[in-house]
C-alpha cells in the first residue's frame, strides 16, 4: 500500500524529465535482457535498434528539459584536416590520370570514326538511324560500334570531371577549415 501512495504522489508530482528518466530505466532493462537474448543467439536486431533509438531520443529529451544542451561534435584538428586534404588531393591526381587515360581513349576512337572506312555514305546511314545501339542493324556498323563507344566515353569524361570538381571543392574546404583551426 506504501509503494502504490508513494507511486501517486511520485506520478501526480511527475515533472516530464522524470517521466523520460522512468521510461528511460524501463528501456535500458528491456534493452539488457535483449543483449542477453542476442547472446544466446537470437534474432532481436530489429527491436533491439528501436529501443536504442528512443533510448536516444529519451536522453536528449532529459538533457533540453535539464537546461543541458548536446555538446556540438568536437572539432578535427588542423593536422587531421590537412591530411584530409592531402588524401583528396592524392585522390583528385589519380582522377586526372584516369581523365588523361580517358581522353588517349577518345582520340582513338575519334581517329577511328575518320577513317575512310566509315565513308560518308555508312556515317549518314548510322545518323539516319539516330546510331541507336539498342537497335542493331542488319549486319554490324562498325561506326555505329565506334560511335556508340565514343559517347560511352564521353560520358565516362563527364562524370569523372564532375567527381574531380567534387574532390577539389571538398578539399579546399578541408583546408579552409584547417586554417581557420589554426588561428
Amino acid at each position: 500500500m506504501l509503494a502504490e501512495l508513494t507511486l501517486v504522489i511520485t506520478l501526480g508530482t511527475a515533472t516530464p524529465a522524470l517521466e523520460a528518466r522512468a521510461e528511460l530505466d524501463a528501456i535500458a532493462t528491456r534493452i539488457e535482457q535483449l543483449k542477453m537474448r542476442h547472446l544466446a543467439g537470437e534474432d532481436v536486431g530489429r527491436e533491439l535498434g528501436r529501443l536504442l533509438v528512443r533510448a536516444q531520443e529519451l536522453a536528449d529529451a532529459i538533457d533540453r528539459q535539464e537546461g543541458r544542451a548536446a555538446l556540438p561534435p568536437a572539432a578535427a584538428p588542423a593536422g587531421e584536416l590537412r591530411e584530409r586534404a592531402d588524401a583528396l588531393h592524392d585522390e583528385a591526381d589519380r582522377v586526372v590520370l584516369a581523365l588523361r587515360s580517358l581522353d588517349l581513349r577518345i582520340g582513338e576512337v575519334r581517329r577511328a570514326l575518320a577513317q575512310p572506312a566509315h565513308g560518308p555514305a555508312q556515317q549518314r546511314a548510322v545518323v539516319a538511324r539516330g546510331a541507336s545501339v539498342s537497335r542493331a542493324p542488319a549486319q554490324p556498323s562498325t561506326f555505329a560500334e565506334d560511335h556508340a563507344r565514343l559517347r560511352a566515353l564521353e560520358v565516362q569524361r563527364l562524370r569523372l570531371v564532375d567527381h574531380l570538381a567534387r574532390i577539389r571543392a571538398e578539399a579546399a574546404a578541408l583546408e579552409a577549415e584547417a586554417a581557420a583551426a589554426e588561428r
